[in-house]
């Protein structure tokens, strides 16, 4: 870790509150905040923010069976499913194709996602016997408007199942915090 001697005094508020707001005003201005909450940019709207961090090395997701319709018909787009997901770490892809009733329902139960990214109009029943077993699914919003209150809709795939709080890592937020204060070297 990079040690930085300070030539200027730099505020930090991570606490709100009106027993803190007077001290905080009294030197707002003289040096540069840093919140870690866009809500006191009303107060203090001169300021950086970084919000909070997580440690993402502890906090991480189980490994994830993520389920897709494996079918040769190009509106299904399973190759473009298999490319986007394909080597991530945690995630196992598990392509259905095949099946009858009953196997579809085991490997339902047996999934955490299921993967709808249709481009061709009609309804998308995978997706809907997907979210009746329980499915958390996730798709482009295509062929699932009757049920678009029950799905997470996301315009880009890999990045919905990369790492989901790497932005928000204590790496990123001690990124941040160092280029604000290479500034005042």
């Amino acid at each position: 870790m990079p040690r930085i001697k300070a030539k200027q005094i730099f505020i930090l508020v991570i606490v709100g509150g009106k027993r803190h707001h007077q001290t905080y005003k009294s030197v707002y201005g003289k040096y540069p905040f840093i919140l870690n909450n866009q809500a006191f940019l009303k107060n203090y709207p001169k300021s950086y923010v970084i919000p909070g961090g997580v440690n993402t090395g502890f906090f991480r997701p189980k490994p994830r069976r993520v389920l897709f319709q494996d079918r040769v018909e190009p509106w299904k787009n399973a190759t473009f499913i298999k490319k986007q997901l394909s080597g991530l770490p945690g995630i196992t892809l598990v392509g259905l194709k095949g099946l009858n009733n009953k196997q579809m329902r085991k490997a339902y139960q047996m999934g955490d996602y299921f993967v709808a990214w249709e481009s061709r109009g009609g309804w998308c029943n995978t997706a809907a016997e997907a979210i009746a077993s329980g499915l958390t699914v996730v798709t482009n919003g295509f062929n699932c408007e009757p049920f678009l209150d029950r799905v997470i809709v996301v315009k880009d795939l890999r990045a919905f199942f990369s790492d989901p709080m790497k932005q928000w890592s204590w790496k990123c937020v001690v990124d941040q915090l160092l280029t604000i204060f290479s500034k005042y070297k």
